[in-house]
């Protein structure tokens, strides 16, 4: 059983290591190149080994990283409920199915050869059974921390939440083949002693059978991408109750007589208590304030608003803490503590928050099924379409990226894809209004410092009054900075020009009608950035629907085979 673990553990030991080392190096070079583009010279010029390096890194991004496996797939769904991973990450399942294939294999070759003719069948049944059973329990571990909301990984390889989900969802598919090949040898064994009918009479037997189904109800049904997005208050209450089904089942089907195996489920369920209670210690921290000195107990408070010409649900929380600090590219939980239906939680991005006075967190909300629509209703019937309702937020979650350290960043929004941008612009803006001072505020400045020179904003909507609600509001701050440019698109077919002006904030904004040429946009950026003397990379952020995503990605492979200098980031919408 041993030699399972570590060769487990060896394995995603090394990818988890590889990742926190990548991570590691590229940090370190754009804090150099950040450090070399605020020089007081204004630009200079990368050493022979930085510029081998990023040489390396773009033909590593260009032909490993981003492309898809095959084709242009990747965000999108590949025959309406399939993921196409990209190259790096099916590499890296394909090693762990052919790590578990040859695990599942190299003991009993060797057993099989000593074992006589006339027992041979009952032998081979008997091996596969046993080496099945000990590999499926010591992948449970690992699909537990994969599949944990709040896991260390993340942090530590800067992997977003969709990479551990892919991976989580493949360990469960091998410990379900694995669980069924198990059933299959001990059928078979039993059937070649003569005992296949006493068989199913064994309380073990019955356990065993009712924990496979679960998780093949787990594995075929619920990890259905389409299914989860249609019905995803039904898939989190069956997942949970299905996961507690098989760890139960597994308790009563191994036997007392092989104690070695309990370790690994206890394992499990320290895994579990211990994410859960971090999710009620984030949920309490969040929502939650008790004034011991007053006894006055704070609750977070939320005001929600429906704009019926976006159709778009504006939420702002008001934390019951002041210690939170949000930060863009974050995103966070929501709950609603009030009904019988409290347990549910539903990500979105962080779109907006204050930096003085109370903490407050906005939230826009595109109303689909479930309480999302529930909420646009209440809106709808209040006074003013704005309502006080009760939503707690637990978080944050996500990795927020350091666009400060590039000399240019291009942004890019669809829809309501806009709140994973405004962040970065509220921060720019920020950072830029921060004046270098001396003495104690010394610190200060340098954690603010911004190595951004340009900062391109390319938003596409379908809805005129949603491009304008934003500029008038969030956006407006930036409208007039000489450092940000920004290129507005309604996709929407409607009886205005191919292009018009609107007045926003006493600044002309332009709105092109149509959808934009997203490849041409990321190349001629990619050829300015490439033409200047900075010695930095160019940052693209994406967050937009699926399409729009693998267009982008598409784009930036293609200048980064042509030897553009490009550090890609995407936040797509779907979960």
């Amino acid at each position: 059983m041993w030699d399972i673990v570590f060769s487990l553990a060896i394995f995603w030991g090394s990818i988890l290591g590889l990742g926190m080392l990548g991570k590691l190096t590229n940090s370190l070079w754009h804090l150099r190149a950040s450090l070399q583009t605020r020089e007081p010279e204004g630009h200079a010029r990368p050493h022979p080994i930085q510029r081998l390096y990023a040489k390396a890194k773009g033909l590593l991004y260009g032909y490993l990283i981003l492309p898809p496996l095959f084709g242009s797939f990747h965000r999108r769904l590949l025959f309406g409920d399939f993921i196409m991973p990209t190259r790096i990450e099916a590499l890296v399942i394909f090693a762990f199915w052919a790590l578990n294939i040859m695990l599942c294999s190299v003991e009993n070759q060797v057993i099989i050869k000593r074992a006589p003719d006339s027992a041979h069948v009952t032998t081979v049944a008997s091996l596969i059974y046993r080496r099945t059973g000990k590999m499926a329990v010591a992948n449970l571990p690992w699909l537990w921390i994969f599949g944990a909301r709040n896991n260390i990984f993340q942090w530590a390889t800067g992997w977003n939440f969709s990479t551990f989900n892919l991976f989580h969802r493949h360990i469960a598919r091998v410990v379900l083949f694995e669980a069924i090949a198990h059933a299959g040898a001990e059928t078979w064994s039993r059937i070649n002693q003569g005992k296949y009918a006493q068989m199913f009479s064994a309380t073990y037997v019955q356990v065993g059978l009712a924990t496979i189904i679960a998780m093949g109800l787990m594995v075929l049904l619920m990890s259905s991408i389409a299914f989860r997005r249609h019905y995803y208050e039904a898939f989190l209450a069956a997942h949970i109750l299905l996961a507690v089904v098989v760890l139960v089942g597994l308790y009563f089907h191994i036997p007392t007589s092989h104690p070695e195996y309990q370790p690994y489920l206890w394992s499990i369920v320290a895994i579990w208590a211990f994410e859960r209670l971090l999710r009620i210690v984030k949920l309490v921290y969040c929502n939650i304030r008790l004034t011991f000195s007053k006894h006055v107990l704070q609750v977070s408070k939320c005001l929600a608003s429906w704009d019926p010409a976006s159709d778009m649900v504006k939420v702002t929380i008001t934390l019951a803490h002041d210690i939170l600090t949000p930060k863009a590219g974050q995103f966070y939980f929501l709950y609603r503590p009030v009904g019988w239906k409290g347990w549910e939680s539903h990500p979105f991005t962080l779109g907006s928050y204050t930096r003085a006075g109370p903490k407050q967190l906005v939230f826009w909300i595109r109303p689909l099924d479930g309480w999302t629509q529930h909420l646009r209703e209440v809106c709808r019937r209040s006074p003013g379409l704005t309502t006080a309702t009760r939503l707690f937020v637990e978080g944050p979650y996500g990795h927020p990226a350091r666009l400060c350290h590039f000399p240019r960043v291009l942004l890019i929004a669809g829809g309501s894809g806009i709140s994973s941008v405004v962040p970065y612009v509220e921060e720019h803006v920020h950072r830029a209004s921060v004046t270098p001072v001396t003495g104690e505020s010394a610190v200060h400045t340098r954690r603010m410092a911004l190595a951004t020179r340009q900062l391109d904003i390319v938003w596409c909507c379908p809805q005129r009054s949603l491009l304008y609600a934003v500029a008038e509001a969030e956006l407006s701050p930036a409208l007039s900075r000489n450092d940000i440019t920004m290129r507005f698109f309604c996709s929407a077919s409607s009886g205005h020009t191919s292009s018009e002006e609107g007045t926003i904030s006493e600044v002309d904004v332009l709105v092109a009608e149509g959808r934009p040429d997203l490849k041409a946009i990321v190349s001629e950026t990619a050829r300015e950035h490439g033409e200047s003397e900075d010695c930095g990379e160019l940052a693209i952020l994406v967050c937009g629907p699926a399409s729009m995503a693998d267009e982008v990605r598409m784009a930036v492979v293609e200048a980064t085979r042509n030897g553009a200098r490009i550090e890609y980031f995407e936040e797509t919408f779907g979960w």
